[in-house]
């Protein structure tokens, strides 16, 4: 699994005014999927408790916090059933492994949970959450793609320069101030959080490809406009 930060930048929303520039600038990060999720169904009579069906599929790494819904419904002999979906994620590099495994109970549970049946299908690829957190976006990166931005915008006018942040901001409706903020040695802005924007990659069962996740890092920069 990798981060890739895209090394073109995109610099958009600049702002101006007599004594300021304001630059909006982002950066995308490509999250490669490290998790396969499958959906697990188990169909079951109305007198079967969820203990019943976590039992039937011991081994599987499946708990009552796995639970994705449980309907009943009416079967083609007129029979009520219960229906109940398990969301199941598991490592790319385990998908192999684990398909083995719920082809296996598919086949077997009927004989050693009579009345049950299951169903399995692949629900697409994710980011995973410890995979998610650990990206991080370089605030000293995207300011310096403002600045640049910036001093190409006034490169054309004579008697001004770039100055001083006055404010930095992520977009959102926070801001943080002049000498408010502080960049530690990680980037970490007090009081600032990155934008981050997600989306999982579609997936076919089957296929061998993993797409990227793209994430998108926004930083909104106020220089002052110095004049000379």
């Amino acid at each position: 699994m990798f981060a890739l930060l895209v090394a073109s930048a995109s610099i958009a929303a600049a702002q101006t005014d007599s004594n300021s520039l304001t630059i909006t600038a982002s950066r995308s990060l490509a999250v490669q999927a490290d998790q396969l999720v499958f959906a697990v169904t188990v169909n079951s009579s109305l007198n079967t408790g969820l203990d019943d069906v976590l039992a039937a599929l011991a081994g599987l790494g499946v708990a009552a916090g796995n639970l994705q819904s449980v309907y009943s419904y009416t079967d083609s002999s007129n029979q009520a059933t219960l229906d109940w979906t398990f969301t199941l994620p598991v490592g790319i590099s385990e998908a192999k492994t684990t398909i083995t495994l719920l082809e296996g109970l598919r086949q077997t549970i009927g004989t050693k949970s009579p009345g049950l049946t299951l169903s399995y299908q692949s629900q697409g690829t994710r980011v995973s959450g410890p995979l998610q957190n650990s990206q991080q976006c370089s605030l000293p990166d995207l300011i310096g793609d403002a600045r640049a931005q910036a001093q190409r915008l006034v490169s054309g006018s004579a008697g001004l320069s770039v100055g001083p942040i006055l404010a930095l901001s992520d977009g959102s409706s926070d801001t943080v101030q002049g000498p408010n903020y502080a960049i530690g040695i990680n980037g970490a802005v007090q009081g600032f959080s990155f934008v981050i924007v997600g989306s999982y990659a579609s997936f076919l069962l089957g296929s061998t490809a993993v797409v990227a996740s793209p994430q998108n890092c926004t930083v909104v920069v106020k220089f002052s406009l110095l004049h000379y």
